[in-house]
């Protein structure tokens, strides 16, 4: 893997797409020009929970082929993603993920890109200690799910972390980030 550039060498945008609340879903004012105001994202607390990166709220979708209506909020962090850092990166993430879908909020989330998923399976999988000195190849979405036809909770992610020793951790996650299993592929040698 020397010499090529890999895909978490530099972090760049990461897409966290929510659906949106029942209420903001029935608000009249529901539209392109107005979506700001109908859908609150507190940016400043992601700021503080993820320093140095930028937040931008965009309206996004949710689901395969006919969708609905779901916020995207892209953070651009830039930052050398060694191991240590993603999985810092991605326990942040996470932790605001949860508090923006916990409670009564309604709200849920849709990892729909592989870099994200890949940060969050990070982020999420027990014990760190495995993942020490690795390096994440990629992740993939399993089930389905690509750009054209769009995301939804039915979706299963894999995020392969090649490590030193030449042996492979395979992490299967949901698409709220929640690591749901994972495999040690041994080295061959």
């Amino acid at each position: 893997m020397s010499g090529r550039s890999r895909p978490y060498d530099r972090v760049v945008d990461i897409h966290l797409n929510f659906s949106l609340t029942q209420d903001e879903l029935r608000n009249s004012l529901l539209s392109e020009a107005t979506f700001g105001d109908v859908v609150q994202i507190d940016t400043e607390e992601v700021l503080a929970m993820i320093p140095g990166s930028s937040v931008k709220v965009l309206r996004g979708t949710v689901g395969k082929g006919a969708s609905n209506w779901g916020v995207d909020v892209v953070l651009a962090v830039s930052m050398l993603a060694n191991m240590d850092g993603l999985i810092d990166l991605g326990e942040r993430a996470l932790r605001w993920a949860r508090k923006l879908t916990g409670g009564g909020t309604k709200r849920g989330l849709l990892v729909r890109d592989p870099p994200t998923a890949g940060v969050l399976a990070v982020g999420a999988y027990q014990p760190r200690s495995d993942l020490q000195g690795g390096v994440v190849v990629g992740s993939w979405c399993v089930t389905g799910g690509d750009p054209g036809i769009g995301f939804d909770g039915r979706d299963l992610w894999v995020t392969s972390v090649a490590k030193p020793d030449q042996s492979v951790i395979l992490i299967v996650t949901s698409p709220d980030g929640e690591v749901l299993g994972s495999l040690n592929v041994p080295p061959r040698f």
